[in-house]
Parts: C-alpha cells; structure tokens; sequence
C-alpha cells in the first residue's frame, strides 16, 4: 500500500519518498512545502506526522530507517526513535561511517540527474538542512509520544 500511495501522491504532484525500516514495514514521506521537511505518512496505519508510532506506539526495536527518492538516501533513523543512544549500541549491521557516506553518494548522484539548476540548488540545500538536523536532534519529549497507539495492520495487528 506504501508503493500505491506513494505513486498516487506522484501522479498529483507532490514530492514523495519510500521509507524502509530494515526489520519489516514500509511507509511514505511527503515533502511539505510549508514547512519545509518531509512529513511522515502511513496509509496502512493512517499515520501523518507520527514518526514515533513504530518504536513508542508498536513497541518495536528499531535500528535502520532509510529513505529514499529521487533526491537521494537519507538515514532517517533519528527521526523515528526516540532516544538515539539506545540505538545506536544495536546498529552493528555496518559501520556507521560507511553508511554515511553511501548515502551521500548516492544522494550526490541523484541530485546530478534533476537538470534544472535552481531546483537541484534547492534540494542540495534542503537536504544539507536535513541531514544536520537529524544530526543535532535531541530524544523525544512527551509531546512526540503522543496519540500513538498500537499497529493496525500486517500480521503483528
């Protein structure tokens, strides 16, 4: 339901990205505009901008989140766990510093295929914006953790 969802929101238009967590699920992230990031959306789970429903609402041990589109591959981990330290100690599938850089390459080689020159500065800067921001982000505070209930759909529902 993630790949139809994320090709209708295409096909209107809107900037979409395929998200994976490594151990089993798949959802959407849909540029906003407004608000200059990308939001999290779950249609299986009717889930919009809750990126804590997996690790707080179904309990899940997260360890690798990745997203990606036609801007490039961004480790999201961060953005869906709400304390980074605890995860990162389980995130042994490849070292870090290797992961980065993969996605910065693969991103850079992305971003040489948008031609026009003003929209690729822009998801250059976008995406710089982004990845520092994942980098400073704190642990989650009780208002993150809200509203967030249990899985709805797939077998663990």
């Amino acid at each position: 339901w993630a790949n139809c969802f994320g090709l209708v929101l295409r096909s209107l238009g809107y900037e979409v990205r395929w998200v994976r967590d490594w151990s089993d699920h798949v959802w959407c992230e849909v540029w906003s505009g407004k608000g200059a990031r990308w939001v999290h959306a779950d249609p299986c789970e009717e889930a919009w901008d809750k990126p804590l429903l997996y690790s707080c609402g179904w309990k899940k041990s997260l360890d690798y989140v990745l997203a990606f589109g036609r801007h490039g591959v961004v480790d999201v981990t961060r953005k869906y766990v709400p304390n980074w330290q605890e995860t990162k100690v389980r995130r042994r599938l490849v070292n870090e510093d290797w992961l980065r850089g993969w996605c910065e390459h693969l991103t850079i080689q992305c971003l040489c295929m948008i031609m026009d020159d003003r929209e690729r500065a822009e998801w250059t800067r976008s995406h710089a914006e982004e990845v520092r921001d994942l980098l400073r982000r704190g642990d989650a505070n009780s208002a993150d953790l809200q509203g967030l209930g249990g899985r709805v759909s797939g077998s663990e529902a």
